[in-house]
């Protein structure tokens, strides 16, 4: 409840900020198409977030938004196109929790996450789930870790491919845990689900979404959250920390960024449009209706959850020994 309080009044007063600050309104922005890069494919969850913000975020500014796909090299083609993009407002990247990653997955990366993006807004945001099979034998995360380690090594957990968010939240738990897993990295995700659900795997630590609606089958638990405080809707997952004591504290999230020297006016006036779309209740609905959460925060206080998120990662990444540009 602390961290919602002390979000919710960031978000007053940032709105009063907007109404009492002269320079919160930027009067001939904008004058053209304003255009949302993602790093998705069309059609996937989060292109369909991308896309939902998009037509919301048009109305809101009183101009045209449009989503163009940019897929490819885990995100890196889209975020290096926006970084060097004019910083007029026309260009934004709909970003997630690999920006926070990128600098210690690549020695060479063509941009800076901090020295060349300036934080919007943050749109929604997920814990992870640990999903175990139930032919593991565990029926909760004291029983897992001390699974763990009594047997290194042994149980394998499945990922969306190396360095990606499924992949490090993993290796985040096993960290905190003092435990060693192995993993097992797909390129092909669509075989993840039916792997854990065969025992091919035994465990995976991703989004809630995606498992919603294979938890009838009897074949899998979700046995703990990485959330301060458990999960209460649509299902009830315990908390990792409150129930083994064991600081597994992640989310993965969306945001919206710009190249950084943006104006200032400009900046706030898409603030200020971002807001009034993640404070509708129509938003909120569809971002339920996936399984997200919405802990909105706004320009700089964007930027310094970033950065946050980068002291929280880069240990985690060098400690897995992951590089993705060798």
């Amino acid at each position: 409840m602390k961290r919602r309080e002390q979000i919710a009044g960031v978000a007053i007063s940032f709105s009063l900020a907007l109404i009492l600050s002269p320079a919160g309104h930027a009067a001939d922005y904008p004058t053209k198409a304003i255009q949302i890069v993602s790093a998705v494919p069309i059609g996937s969850a989060t292109d369909i977030l991308a896309r939902q913000v998009g037509e919301k975020l048009g109305r809101a500014i009183g101009g045209t938004v449009i989503v163009v796909n940019k897929p490819g090299a885990s995100g890196t083609i889209a975020a290096d196109f926006v970084a060097k993009s004019p910083a007029d407002g026309y260009n934004l990247l709909f970003g997630n929790s690999a920006l926070a990653l990128y600098p210690f997955l690549y020695k060479k990366l063509s941009f800076d996450v901090q020295a060349d993006f300036a934080g919007v807004g943050l749109v929604a945001d997920s814990p992870y789930v640990v999903v175990v099979n139930n032919d593991l034998g565990v029926k909760n995360m004291q029983e897992l870790i001390a699974l763990a380690k009594a047997k290194p090594k042994t149980i394998n957990f499945a990922s969306a491919g190396v360095g990606t968010g499924t992949h490090m939240a993993c290796e985040l738990l096993a960290n905190r845990a003092g435990i060693q897993l192995t993993h097992v990295p797909y390129s092909n995700t669509m075989l993840i689900a039916p792997d854990v659900q065969s025992n091919t795997v035994q465990m995976m630590c991703s989004p809630l979404a995606s498992w919603l609606s294979l938890l009838n089958r009897g074949r899998i638990s979700i046995i703990g959250v990485s959330a301060a405080t458990p999960i209460t809707d649509p299902i009830q997952v315990p908390s990792v920390k409150e129930s083994t004591g064991v600081d597994f504290i992640a989310n993965q999230w969306f945001g919206l960024l710009a190249p950084k020297r943006t104006p200032a006016p400009v900046m706030q006036q898409l603030a200020k449009a971002l807001q009034a779309v993640v404070e509708e209740s129509d938003f909120r609905k569809k971002l339920k209706d996936q399984a997200l959460e919405s802990h909105p925060l706004y320009l700089g206080g964007f930027d310094d959850f970033i950065a946050k998120e980068q002291n929280l990662w880069g240990p985690i990444v060098k400690g897995a020994g992951v590089t993705l540009d060798e």
